[in-house]
């Protein structure tokens, strides 16, 4: 037998090897050709890990994909633990496991966490960049975490902002969040201690919390506004599923299913005019006209963790050094 062994790519080596305009890129034609039929995904399986009647989030995802114009098949296995913030630990942390889809062989291990983290960011950002006014000048941050900066990154290469208004529980990360911003940004940046006075007058609100509870209520949402919610609408007022001009997901089969889970919010397919897959294929349209309000779920993809994470394999070979585990001989 000849010797078997996986590739190994950190945080780091990933960081290296992608930047955000290759995550873009990646994540729209992920969406794309899974709007073609090019990709199996099923919906995301989650197990939980702590009773449903204790407050939080603590669970583990199972996010398999299959790219069959790569002949490329993988995995990742990430954790959702909103209790980490007190420990000083990533709320969400994951690996993704690639294997060749014809022979079945295991061929790398990626970290997960920086691209969950950077891969959301973008599929917000491109959820803006087709559901939201073409003139927005005010967008409003609610959760300046991890994935709160990169979606604000990501989803400002789209737009001319005015202002960037940020609010967040604790005021230190929002301190913190605007330090990692870049410094033509900074500027623009304006705190609120108040979701409903900093969403009143903005054109695209993302939602980026662990909260679950409804932080964005239907009420404080005027003609026009894109809101994105990254936690499945457990933390945006229920009403919007009805309110809302068009509601779109990122895959829907998934992310409705979540939807129910997550928030136990009665979402049906017949509530979701479609998912960003279907837009970026050609099948439907995006926004139509400057008056209306549109919802945007990414519940998040596995095809896109295994296409970021494939992209960076194939990009492996500009390190310098280079991390094996042997499976077999």
């Amino acid at each position: 037998m000849s010797q078997i062994s996986l590739k190994v790519l950190s945080k780091e080596d990933v960081a290296e090897l992608l930047d955000l305009e290759s995550i873009l890129s990646i994540t729209e034609e992920v969406f794309k050709r899974f709007g073609n039929g090019e990709i199996y995904s099923p919906a995301k399986e989650s197990l939980p890990l702590q009773e449903k009647s204790l407050p939080g989030m603590h669970w583990i995802n199972s996010m398999p994909a299959f790219l069959k114009y790569e002949d490329i098949v993988g995995i990742k296995w990430v954790n959702v633990t909103s209790e980490n913030i007190q420990r000083n630990l990533p709320v969400t942390m994951g690996v993704i496991l690639l294997n060749d889809a014809i022979t079945g062989l295991p061929i790398a291990i990626v970290d997960g966490t920086w691209i969950t983290h950077i891969r959301t960011g973008a599929s917000s950002a491109i959820g803006a960049k087709l559901f939201a006014r073409k003139n927005s000048k005010i967008i409003t941050l609610v959760g300046c975490g991890a994935e709160g900066l990169t979606n604000l990154i990501a989803t400002c290469t789209y737009f001319d902002f005015e202002e960037i208004r940020l609010v967040d529980i604790n005021p230190e990360a929002i301190n913190q969040l605007k330090m990692k911003l870049p410094e033509n940004l900074q500027s623009l940046v304006l705190a609120y201690d108040s979701v409903e006075k900093a969403v009143r007058e903005s054109d695209i609100i993302l939602l980026t919390t662990t909260a679950q509870i409804p932080l964005m209520k239907v009420a404080w949402a005027k003609p026009g506004d894109y809101i994105s919610t990254i936690s499945c609408f457990a933390d945006i007022d229920p009403e919007f599923v009805q309110a809302a001009d068009k509601l779109y997901m990122d895959d829907k089969e998934c992310a409705t299913k979540r939807v129910r889970m997550m928030s136990g919010v009665q979402c049906e397919d017949e509530d979701v005019f479609g998912d960003i897959c279907e837009v970026m294929a050609g099948k439907i349209p995006a926004r139509e006209n400057d008056e209306e309000i549109i919802v945007y779920t990414p519940a998040g993809m596995g095809a896109v963790d295994v296409g970021v994470a494939l992209e960076a394999l194939k990009r492996s070979s500009k390190l310098t050094e280079q991390k094996e585990i042997v499976l077999a001989k």
